[in-house]
């Protein structure tokens, strides 16, 4: 114990009276270490549980003003990955970034705020994600060799809680609360963040950096300005992996949340 003590001291940490009795006391001071922490205590855990509005009606103005956010921000995202040009000055071999209207017989049709194109490609993204695409211009199309989408970054380092988590199709512990994993739903404690969706590719939703499906009400929830630390499916089928960062589970599954390792749940 005191050598535990003199550790987290010698790390700048210090340690409620409380902290001391518990059992994983060694884990959780290396989880503050990690997260840069500088006051343990078993109360300190503040949760959050956030889910998307559903108003009763929905202006044709909220729509339009969502769309125009949700392509603002992704193309932020898009913008510093490539140096692009608007569609209306499309010349020679360049970069261009705009939202996927619709899909074509031989690709699909791209609008940025100054105009939009038809993009010749065999890759098809899907309808709303916003991406940039290289290529050239001819005829009145623009022919596409390469296409990126916002995605995560290759540098992401995603956040740490000393905490462990169980989670059920019917139910998320995190500690001593429990909560119902009805999707869509963000739960966020102490800065670490558990998305809750029924998306059957999460990868999908962790690359387009966006969950919104043409018919629900238009919320900022549904894009991912931050990026979850734990991407969470409530199904029975059971499957984890990991992309760029991000732990994607569905099923059942115990998880350390400062290792971001996570075990069969046995029940």
């Amino acid at each position: 114990m005191k050598e535990l003590i003199k550790q987290a001291l010698d790390s700048g940490i210090l340690l409620s009276p409380r902290i001391l009795r518990h059992e994983r006391l060694r884990e959780l001071i290396q989880a503050a270490r990690e997260s840069g922490e500088f006051y343990l205590d078993i109360t300190q855990s503040k949760l959050e549980i956030i889910k998307p509005k559903k108003p009763e009606s929905v202006k044709a103005s909220e729509i339009i003003d969502f769309y125009q956010q949700l392509y603002r921000e992704l193309a932020l995202i898009l913008s510093k990955k490539v140096q692009a040009v608007s569609i209306n000055k499309i010349s020679g071999e360049c970069w261009i970034i705009g939202m996927v209207r619709e899909k074509t017989e031989n690709g699909f049709l791209l609008e940025d705020l100054t105009g939009q194109i038809e993009v010749i490609s065999r890759v098809l993204p899907e309808e709303d994600d916003v991406v940039a695409v290289r290529g050239y211009g001819r005829e009145g199309r623009f022919f596409a060799k390469e296409i990126l989408w916002p995605d995560i970054p290759l540098d992401h380092k995603p956040s740490k809680a000393g905490i462990k988590a169980v989670f059920k199709p019917d139910e998320i512990i995190l500690g001593e609360r429990k909560i119902k994993p009805e999707a869509p739903l963000l739960v966020k404690i102490n800065g670490f963040r558990i998305l809750v969706i029924e998306s059957q590719d999460p990868v999908r939703v962790l690359k387009r950096r966006h969950f919104f499906e043409r018919g629900s009400s238009p919320d900022s929830f549904y894009l991912l300005k931050e990026i979850p630390d734990i991407l969470y499916v409530p199904e029975e089928r059971q499957g984890f992996e990991l992309y760029k960062g991000v732990l994607i589970l569905h099923g059942k599954w115990k998880c350390d949340l400062a290792t971001l390792t996570p075990t069969p749940l046995e029940l």
